[in-house]
């Protein structure tokens, strides 16, 4: 199967323990039926991008760590003393969730982030062992970048996600970020961070009843997949 060839390509390239028991357990940790299809013809690695409204809008807002008691800092875009709080559950190999990024979040950052009425919680769920890497060294670059890398990460999903070395792709990435080999091959044999992930996706799961992505919490409410802005722009409205 195509999922168990990229996840054999995974392992060579990184060749640690530690990689395979990610591997495998990312990919036990949601049903098949949240798989992303695999575009028509497999694409180049993943070099560099052309910068998006999103990516620069990362930069340039307030990014914090907030810690979170017995798991993982929740990654917050935005002002974290903001009154409405949207908590976003991603994979980073879903084509849905890098819609999401591509078309819906901008305006959502403009209109609500910006303007200091809401706030952005980000929080992995992923579905496979590659999306679960990326998130490892997504948490090993300086959180003032965090959200920068993440929306390169989505930008360039199919580039990196959908390539015959999908691991040697997101070294690529990692290496534009200042992630060296070395620092790259460390975060993703750090046992804590993916323990960290996996327990925050368990809690999201056990929570909010997570069993897909992208899925959106509003004020207890959820909105499950990629929606209009209106959908959200409700849902914003009625929890100020």
């Amino acid at each position: 199967m195509r999922g168990l060839r990229r996840l054999a390509i995974a392992l060579v390239v990184i060749g640690a323990a530690a990689l395979a028991l990610m591997l495998v357990g990312g990919r036990d940790a949601v049903q098949a039926t949240n798989q992303p299809s695999a575009p028509a013809e497999a694409q180049a690695p993943a070099t560099a991008a052309v910068e998006t409204e999103q990516q620069a809008a990362a930069k340039t807002l307030q990014v914090t760590a907030v810690p979170v008691p017995g798991m993982s800092d929740d990654m917050v875009l935005g002002n974290p003393d903001a009154p409405v709080t949207l908590i976003e559950y991603s994979s980073l190999t879903c084509p849905h969730c890098a819609a999401f990024h591509r078309t819906t979040l901008p305006q959502i950052t403009k209109e609500w982030i910006e303007t200091g009425k809401a706030k952005l919680v980000y929080r992995d769920f992923p579905l496979d062992g590659i999306a679960l890497g990326g998130a490892m060294l997504a948490r090993c670059v300086p959180t003032e970048r965090y959200f920068g890398f993440l929306e390169t990460l989505f930008q360039t999903q199919q580039q990196w996600a959908y390539s015959k070395n999908p691991m040697a792709a997101l070294q690529n990435l990692a290496g534009l970020a200042g992630l060296g080999q070395d620092k790259f091959q460390a975060c993703l044999s750090d046992q804590k961070v993916m323990a960290d992930i996996k327990a925050k996706q368990k809690a999201g799961a056990d929570e909010y009843k997570i069993e897909s992505t992208p899925t959106f919490v509003i004020d207890g409410k959820l909105i499950v997949g990629n929606q209009p802005y209106e959908v959200f722009a409700e849902a914003l409205k009625a929890a100020q």
